[in-house]
Parts: structure tokens; sequence; C-alpha cells
């Protein structure tokens, strides 16, 4: 039995602990299940760690915390020299997947060695400019 997972998603994260619970929520959705999740710590001070606790009684998933690095680059690297996955997916820990995005990835990975894709932005601010305004004002 192989107990390698398929993907190995890198997360480095820094006291983003509410845009972090939204994120592990979008992993969680996932539809391709075979995968592990690395959360890189860059020294947070809010509760990341319980956090991780929480999610990882329903995700495959390892906490790593060594201070503060000063940034995301050496978390990324810090996170994949402990995967275990036959191909790395970086997330950012104010970002969400759509539910087949790891599905979807497998399905056109055909042994390429990087694959990219387009990408949807949306933030309050933006969600405020799209709303028709009201009569009146």
């Amino acid at each position: 039995m192989n107990n390698k997972p398929y993907f190995s998603v890198i997360l480095p994260t820094y006291n983003r602990v509410d845009k972090l619970r939204l994120t592990l929520q979008s992993l969680k959705k996932q539809t391709f299940k075979d995968f592990e999740v690395i959360i890189c710590d860059d020294g947070s001070t809010d509760n990341t760690r319980e956090l991780a606790g929480d999610f990882s009684k329903s995700l495959n998933m390892k906490y790593v915390n060594n201070g503060h690095w000063g940034g995301p680059a050496r978390p990324r690297n810090e996170g994949i020299k402990i995967a275990k996955g036959e191909y790395i997916a970086f997330l950012d820990s104010d970002d969400i997947w759509y539910p087949n995005k790891l599905e979807f990835v497998k399905k056109n990975i055909c042994d390429s060695d990087i694959l990219y894709h387009g990408f949807d932005i949306s933030t309050e601010c933006k969600k405020k400019h799209l709303e028709k305004p009201v009569a009146g004002n």
C-alpha cells in the first residue's frame, strides 16, 4: 500500500487566522482527496496553531513553526523539504480553491513539470463596486 499522497499543498502563513480558516475550509471541500497539507507558520502570534489543530482532524496535515522567517519564501522551502507528495501545490493563506481544483490539476498535469492556470480575484472592495447603485444615490 502506498501512503505517499499525490499532492503536497504547501501553505505559508503569518497572523491570518481568519483568512486561513477559509483557506482550510476550501481544502476540506476538495473533490480529489489524495493530498497532504503542510502549514508553514512564519511565527504567528494569533491562534494559527490551534486552528491547524482543529483542521488536522479532517485533513492530512502537518504544522511547522520554526519562528519568524520573515516572509513566505523560507516557509515554502521548509514545507518542500518535508513534503511527501508526488507533486507540490502552493496555496497562500489568504486564497481559496474551487472544490475541483486538485481534481482538475490531476487530470491535466499530463507528465508536465509545471501546470498553471487562470484565477479569479474576489474582494469585498471589488464586490462593492460591482453592485448596482440604489436608485436615488
